[in-house]
């Protein structure tokens, strides 16, 4: 891989995603969504409030703060292909020297930058809301050293599944819209084991944590391989049906 054709396809990316506003709306908008419940539960409850409450708002919390990274970048990786399709930048990109690896490792970087970017600093603004508006003990309960790396390592390996699904979505859909429905429908069973891994139903061990989440980075790792494996780009620049070509209003570069 060459790293310099990596970041001259991330600049562009973020060029595009500044350009795009349904992105940029995506990025603001569902980081402040995710902070207004968190923030509100947890400042309205009271010094006095009873353990089993404050675990059950933590818990609560914990699972808002795991929406962004989940599904924003299904949101921003939905463009990565179909989207350069759409716009007609794609075939100039397949034209370069750049391979399918360096194509995707650039996308998936892109897409995570600012992914992460919304989602810590979206838990770092609730970590500072709460600290200086709520209760002291609520916040005692929530800012807590194996609490905040749990949710920082979450959000790293849940975000890169999202954009490798995302990513797949994107390769092979032939709209931007059914790229991003597909890439959130495949993170639903990721979000629901993660929903009772947090609220208990289901208990691992710091062993079992540790082994699920390298299974996970490994399963994102072989999936980057095989995605750069099966890469077509005879079939991502064929022309789509003429029907669809008129619905759209114009005709897609071949």
């Amino acid at each position: 891989m060459t790293w310099w054709r990596i970041r001259a396809v991330i600049a562009k990316e973020f060029t595009d995603f500044r350009r795009n506003r349904y992105v940029l709306y995506s990025m603001v908008a569902l980081p402040l969504i995710s902070l207004v419940a968190p923030v509100l539960s947890l400042t309205s409850l009271p010094e006095a409030a009873p353990m089993s409450l404050l675990d059950k708002v933590t818990t609560a919390s914990s699972i808002e703060f795991l929406l962004p990274p989940l599904v924003l970048p299904g949101v921003l990786a939905g463009f990565a292909i179909v989207g350069e399709r759409d716009q007609g930048t794609l075939e100039p990109l397949l034209s370069s020297p750049l391979s399918a690896t360096e194509l995707y490792v650039a996308k998936l970087l892109a897409v995570l930058a600012p992914t992460f970017i919304g989602s810590w600093g979206l838990y770092a603004l609730t970590l500072v809301v709460v600290h200086f508006a709520a209760a002291a003990s609520v916040s005692a309960h929530l800012i807590t050293a194996p609490l905040v790396v749990r949710q920082l390592g979450l959000d790293v390996l849940l975000s890169g599944w999202a954009v490798l699904v995302g990513l797949f979505a994107s390769s092979r859909a032939s709209d931007v819209r059914v790229a991003q429905q597909l890439s959130a429908l495949a993170s639903v069973p990721v979000l629901l084991v993660i929903v009772l891994l947090v609220q208990g139903v289901i208990s691992l061990s710091v062993a079992d944590g540790v082994a699920l989440a390298g299974a996970l980075l490994l399963v994102e790792i072989v999936g980057l391989a095989v995605l750069a494996r099966t890469f077509d780009p005879e079939r991502l620049l064929a022309p789509r049906s003429p029907r669809r070509t008129r619905s759209r209003g114009r005709a897609l570069p071949t």
